[in-house]
């Protein structure tokens, strides 16, 4: 299972996710199950548009991906259009070094807790997901995407900046 991690700078105490397509790997019932869990589970939920990504270290040694986006469409959620969001990618998978992610589009879901229930601390991995795969073992998250069409569904699990 391709799995991959992700840090979000924020400064509430939710946790986010972002989605970022890959390959054909939605095919089952436990992912159709993760999705529906996934929608569920989102207290907010926002189109975002890069504006800056800069390479760097995680924790002075895993590669990472300093990212700074603007919101430029609601789902659901008290944050605004034209609001300011920072976040990172660590490890692999989606965001890769020396790639040019200014303009690209991303939905960021947050949450209370993490999608394991572990407590919100480190780093989280969930697979990356092909977006007709997506659309087709999640009712819920293709209903959000239809809202706001756009050419990248990403799905990572981030957690607040302390």
């Amino acid at each position: 299972m391709r799995i991959f991690s992700f840090c979000l700078l924020v400064v509430t105490s939710s946790i986010c996710s972002g989605g970022k397509i890959d390959g054909d790997t939605v095919t089952n019932e436990w992912h159709k199950a993760f999705h529906e869990t996934l929608h569920n589970q989102t207290s907010e939920c926002y189109l975002i548009s890069i504006y800056d990504a800069k390479n760097g270290k995680w924790n002075n040694w895993k590669p990472k991906l300093d990212i700074k986006a603007t919101i430029v469409g609601v789902v659901k959620g008290t944050k605004n259009v034209g609001d300011k969001i920072s976040f990172h990618r660590v490890g692999d998978g989606g965001f890769k070094e020396g790639s040019k992610y200014e303009g690209e589009l991303y939905y960021i879901f947050y949450y209370k807790t993490p999608m394991d229930g572990s407590p919100a601390q480190g780093e989280y991995h969930i697979d990356a997901q092909d977006p007709l795969a997506m659309y087709k073992y999640s009712e819920a998250l293709a209903k959000i995407a239809s809202k706001h069409p756009h050419k990248k569904i990403v799905e990572q699990v981030v957690a607040p900046d302390r």
